[in-house]
């Protein structure tokens, strides 16, 4: 008996979920549940690709490949499509189709941030430093001017920096303490707006250990785990941001989001 198509979205969410916390075993072996009964051709580029990153972070190249090549020979020719065949292009190494794909979808569609962070993938492969800032300081311009999204809608995000910066907070002296909330807030919406959710949530609970009462962090931590999945530790979260600052619209606006899904 086939699944359903709520039941294959269902899978291919949780298998994601636990692609973004790095448990690449669990996230494989749901992806290849999907992918025999995934009849979209975006749903079967979309597993091809998470299966071929998965394997690789296995050490099983090959295979990785493989999959990689499977995508590749979909051609969906959607903006979405178009992407995520671009970024299976750079796994294989084929930068210049990738690149060209990624400005294909720019000229389309100026806006589309994830065209930009393909170029920067593809710049980063071939080692020009320069095209990397140069694509880095056009995505986080898209980012900003998008009000709709996550970044925009919570706080001003990436205005001077958008490079990651490695701390850990307690090997700092206290002299630094101002420094040390700035970067690790940073991290934590640089990784947000990457879709990196995990690493972002892992941020925002750094600076919480070393910052409490950091309303913005608690919502921060609170919204990757509501893009998880995890919503009733999301909802924890949320709550403790409008006990520490009841007016904190973002927080309401997320939680009311939360408890109408559960009704």
């Amino acid at each position: 008996m086939s699944a359903s198509t709520s039941d294959i979205q269902t899978l291919f969410k949780t298998a994601v979920g636990f692609h973004q916390s790095h448990k690449f075993a669990e996230a494989r072996a749901l992806f290849e549940q999907c992918l025999p009964e995934a009849t979209e051709a975006v749903m079967r580029l979309k597993i091809h690709n998470f299966l071929g990153q998965c394997c690789f972070a296995m050490g099983e190249a090959a295979l990785s490949f493989s999959h990689f090549k499977a995508a590749v020979t979909i051609n969906e020719q959607s903006e979405e499509g178009r992407l995520i065949t671009g970024f299976c292009l750079n796994w294989l190494g084929q930068t210049d189709a990738a690149l060209a794909l990624a400005n294909k979808v720019v000229t389309q569609n100026p806006h589309c941030d994830k065209a930009y962070f393909l170029m920067r993938a593809v710049y980063q492969k071939l080692g020009d430093d320069e095209k990397v800032k140069e694509t880095e300081e056009k995505f986080a311009a898209v980012i900003r001017k998008r009000e709709k999204k996550f970044a925009r809608q919570s706080w001003d995000l990436l205005p001077n920096n958008v490079n990651r910066v490695s701390l850990e907070p307690y090997l700092v002296p206290a002299s630094e303490t101002e420094r040390v909330k700035e970067v690790l807030f940073r991290n934590g919406c640089l990784d947000t707006s990457l879709g990196r959710f995990m690493e972002g949530f892992e941020d925002f609970q750094k600076l919480l250990k070393f910052a409490p009462d950091h309303y913005k962090a608690m919502y921060g931590a609170g919204r990757c785990l509501f893009e998880l999945d995890r919503k009733e530790e999301a909802k924890q979260f949320l709550e403790e941001a409008l006990r520490l600052n009841p007016e904190f619209k973002q927080a309401k606006v997320l939680l009311e989001k939360i408890k109408g899904k559960k009704s």
